[in-house]
């Protein structure tokens, strides 16, 4: 890289931004396809918990309020 009249390269903000991620590469699509399914996975997660609650307070008896420890420590 050339250096400047001081002999310091030149700084961050005058160089150009090469950190970015072009979404039409391979790894671009893999890093979205990664988040897409991570976000699927959280998402289904929470719907079986939910649906599963019922019985749940069944087998361990206790109120709403059990219930709520019980998913905010499954999620």
């Amino acid at each position: 890289m050339d250096r400047d009249d001081d002999g310091l390269k030149p700084s961050a903000a005058e160089m150009p931004d090469r950190s970015f991620l072009e979404f039409g590469s391979r790894r671009g699509r893999l890093l979205m396809a990664t988040a897409i399914l991570a976000s699927g996975m959280g998402f289904l997660d929470g719907t079986v918990v939910n649906v599963a609650l019922p019985r749940i307070q069944e087998d361990l008896g206790g109120g709403l309020a059990t219930m709520q420890w019980v998913l905010d420590s499954y999620l």
